[in-house]
């Protein structure tokens, strides 16, 4: 029962409701009717609290109410606008079994004519049946009163006449308070409280026949224990998870998905940026490794020191190649006829094992060394043996003189191909003596390669060595992790026992560009990541404001605030896991394809895009928790407002 004594409501020092009295009892349908401005809203939104009372008190529950009417949480009442609020990406079902109804969703769907309609969205109901849809979810809260704001204003003679039966036929199992100016519902009311602009103060007109009164009064009792047993069986309700229910908005057909591909792209372009930015050190490794393949690291010895002198892992190198024109000298005297004897110091030496030479598979014809007096010829010195014809060579000998063999007899077994810049480079760092920048300066024409065991009993020879004795070697590993891994652990070491330990490829890399590339492409690109997390923080809160009804009604059905917006932004930062995985899926293979080209054509001489596995994961985790704290300040200015507040604050959105 509702008491309302000497009700007064001023706004702007004129009374909108002057000195109002009157008694609502526990059930009936009570009809709040007059015209538009007449205070009929703003009686509905003084009984649910929305709004201050000037003078006057209701008492409501037992309990008297001056200044402003409080309800418990949860409410006992439900306030039903003209187009109510439901979660709009979830079926008609889907929006009833938020609220924990079970078994009771389907006979009440039955009831109200919308069993057909449970696996639609309520978007696609028409405005009476969402009405009716509003009225079953009142139902399964057990709600005790229904406050109704125009429910019928926008709907069409049929609809307005399916509504008001509905209410009509609820009034004797609970309250139904309804504010309209349409005469057809009254028709349907037990008491019309009327409203005027001119006169201030309503009035109550009871509609019913005294007979009507007395079945009335009988039925409030049996409505009074039905309400009671009502909220007994909601009380056993269990509500079910949300997050199920949460996660389909982010799959929803419903959304609109403009913004989010916008961000995809932002989002690709900006881990493309950071492919293209490294530290040095890791994008000169990944540049040997994967542009150059470098697998060959050289060594130089002084006279007084031996291989067996130097504190290494020596099983981890796969080939020990001596340098033949690293040791060589450039004449000998032999000691018994006084004879010099002068040597071709351009004689150039490959690994043994096919395996180990990155440009085996590169051959222009014939094929890799089989025995160890072969040769190999550069595509320049067969050019200018047999120009045009290569293959006349394959099987032909050369003659040269090596210190400690004599005259040999060299088989042709193969001719490089015409190198571009890569192979060149790989070629230096093999020994080869290559000008990538000019490739028609250098001696290329006078290229030829021995097979490493025709020269490998030499090692053995302590006066091999060059006139100011160095002894040179080149180590051959089989994988790039074993080529990095010897070198950064023994290039100080050797350094200190006067030998030096270096990676010829790293000379024809221009070092000195990666730092400042570094420098400039890293923090522009983590810039760029930066934009990129709270531009999707911006793009999930104007979503979220737009749409952010549906977290009252879930909060309506019982749920905490706080979970919901928690649940959310879990949600929230899955989905942008699952954008940045798709924005990396799309990036690795545009990356992949620039390296390609960078390959092809050289636009650098080092490789455009890399990928450093700590970088990498300092951005995935920092974007990610960025990205969860911006979405959880983002959404907290929801826990402004009340369910029911925030119901009307949207319905004008709406």
């Amino acid at each position: 029962m509702i008491l309302i004594k000497n009700l007064k409501k001023e706004y702007g020092g004129e009374y909108v409701i002057d000195s109002f009295s009157g008694v609502i009892s526990e059930t009936g349908f009570y009809l709040l009717l007059g015209e538009s401005g007449s205070g009929k809203t703003t009686f509905l939104n003084m009984l649910a609290g929305f709004v201050p009372l000037s003078e006057g008190e209701i008492c409501w529950n037992g309990k008297t109410f001056q200044g402003r009417v409080t309800h418990e949480d949860p409410a006992s009442f439900d306030y039903i606008t003209q187009d109510p609020v439901f979660i709009d990406y979830l079926s008609v079902e889907d929006n009833l079994r938020i609220q924990g109804g079970g078994k009771k969703i389907l006979p009440l769907l039955r009831r109200f004519g919308l069993a057909e309609r449970k696996n639609d969205f309520p978007l696609t109901l028409s405005g009476g049946e969402r009405q009716r849809l509003a009225i079953i979810r009142s139902l399964l809260k057990g709600k005790k009163v229904l406050l109704l704001d125009e429910p019928t204003a926008a709907l069409d003679p049929v609809n307005k006449k399916a509504v008001f039966e509905t209410l009509a036929a609820l009034k004797n199992e609970m309250l139904i308070i309804c504010a309209t100016h349409d005469q057809a519902a009254v028709d349907y009311a037990d008491t019309i409280v009327h409203f005027s602009k001119k006169d201030k103060t309503p009035w109550m007109e009871e509609t019913l026949m005294d007979e009507e009164v007395s079945n009335r009064k009988g039925d409030e009792e049996k409505g009074n224990r039905d309400a009671v047993e009502k909220s007994a069986a909601q009380s056993e309700n269990h509500l079910p998870n949300p997050l199920p229910f949460l996660t389909k908005w982010f799959t929803s057909s419903r959304r609109e998905k403009r913004a989010e591909r916008l961000f995809l792209l932002f989002l690709t372009v900006s881990l493309l940026l950071f492919f293209l930015a490294d530290t040095p050190a890791h994008k000169l490794a990944v540049t040997c490794e994967k542009m150059y393949r470098i697998n060959v690291l050289e060594l130089m010895l002084t006279k007084s020191t031996r291989l067996s002198d130097l504190p290494a892992d020596w099983d981890s190198v796969s080939e020990l190649v001596v340098n033949y024109r690293g040791c060589v000298p450039d004449e000998t005297t032999d000691p018994v006829t006084g004879e010099v004897r002068r040597y071709d110091s351009f004689i150039y030496v490959l690994p043994e094992n096919r395996d180990l030479f990155r440009l085996a598979d590169e051959l222009e014809c014939g094929s890799y060394f089989s025995a160890p007096e072969q040769v190999i010829l550069s595509y320049e010195m067969a050019e200018a043996m047999r120009p045009g014809n290569h293959e006349k060579l394959i099987g032909k000998t050369l003659a040269r003189e090596f210190y400690g063999l004599g005259s040999v007899d060299l088989e042709i077994v193969g001719i490089l191909n015409q190198l571009d810049e890569r192979g060149m480079i790989y070629m230096n760092a093999c020994g080869a003596d290559y000008t990538p920048d000019d490739p028609d300066s250098g001696m290329a024409d006078i290229l030829l390669f021995i097979n490493a065991a025709l020269i490998r009993n030499l090692e053995q020879d302590e006066k091999f060595f060059m006139g100011e004795g160095q002894r040179g070697y080149f180590l051959y590993f089989d994988s790039f992790s074993s080529f990095e891994t010897f070198y950064h652990k023994y290039q100080q070491a050797f350094s200190k026992q006067n030998s030096w330990l270096t990676r010829n490829a790293v000379h024809h890399i221009e070092e000195w560009e990666l730092p400042y590339l570094s420098w400039i492409l890293l923090p522009f690109s983590l810039l760029t990541a930066l934009f990129t997390v709270v531009f999707f923080a911006e793009m999930s809160r104007a979503e979220f404001t737009y749409n952010n009804a549906f977290v009252s009604v879930f909060e309506y059905a019982g749920y905490e605030r706080k979970r919901i917006l928690q649940e959310l932004v879990l949600l929230g930062t899955m989905n942008f896991l699952k954008l940045l995985v798709l924005a990396t899926a799309i990036a690795l293979p545009l990356s992949m394809f620039g390296n390609y080209f960078n390959h092809r054509l050289m636009f650098t001489d080092y490789e455009l895009f890399s990928y450093n596995p700590f970088l990498l994961a300092a951005y995935y985790s920092g974007a990610v928790l960025l990205a969860a704290m911006l979405l959880t300040l983002r959404f907290r200015r929801v826990k402004q407002l009340s369910w029911y507040e925030n119901l009307i604050a949207n319905r004008d959105v709406l």
